[in-house]
């Protein structure tokens, strides 16, 4: 629940005199050929069942060498300058106020703002420069079929141990990090990987190695 005193809503309304006029337009959705047919969604929201049956489409394998990322949980907090917009815009009704901040999108601007943390940014960004890279040295365009891969996740230490020490993180969250980055580069949507093996190991050198293909039926 929100508490706001008169105080805070003072401070509200000289904000939203100051930022008035300054929403920017949503961000259209991003689209990616599948290289077999129609441009789909990134965020995959045109995906729908696929026939079980061979796709035709090439091989891409992926040297990324910089040390695994776990994927690290977004930073959410109050968007004070989209609060005093919903202020601003309900003229003094509580009730239109209320119902603004409650509702999860506010004229195009949410309330609340996620940020994603640095080090899973910076990691996710060079991830998709390298990833796109080897798309593009393999003639391939993002894949729109269903997919199966294998990665490697190398961290730098003694070959003949593990790495389950707490900063090496767990293997889910750094499989996330590593199809997350790669939505709209080497597919359309991480949905479409059906079959994936995954290891992390101790190394030399560290880094990451992934292969993918069309799923075979």
């Amino acid at each position: 629940m929100i508490r706001l005193n008169v105080r805070d809503l003072q401070r509200l309304s000289a904000a939203a005199r100051t930022t008035a006029g300054d929403e920017k337009p949503a961000r259209r959705r991003r689209t990616v050929p599948d290289g077999n047919g129609p441009a789909l969604a990134a965020d995959g929201a045109a995906l729908g069942r696929i026939p079980r049956t061979p796709h035709p489409g090439g091989e891409v394998r992926i040297e990324i060498d910089i040390p695994p990322q776990p994927k690290e949980r977004a930073r959410t907090f109050m968007d004070e300058r989209a609060l005093a917009r919903a202020f601003a815009s309900a003229s003094g009704d509580i009730r239109r106020f209320m119902a603004a901040v409650k509702s999860r999108r506010n004229g195009g601007d949410g309330v609340m703002r996620s940020v994603t943390p640095e080090s899973t940014r910076q990691f996710e960004e060079i991830a998709a420069l390298v990833a796109g890279r080897a798309m593009a040295a393999a003639g391939l365009a993002p894949f729109g079929c269903p997919l199966e891969m294998a990665v490697e996740f190398r961290f730098d230490g003694d070959p003949g141990t593990w790495p389950t020490a707490h900063a090496d993180g767990d293997l889910d969250n750094l499989e996330k990090s590593l199809k997350d980055a790669l939505i709209g580069v080497a597919y359309a949507d991480d949905r479409l990987i059906v079959r994936k093996t995954g290891i992390k190991v101790c190394s030399a050198r560290a880094g990451i190695s992934l292969t993918i293909r069309p799923a075979a039926p």
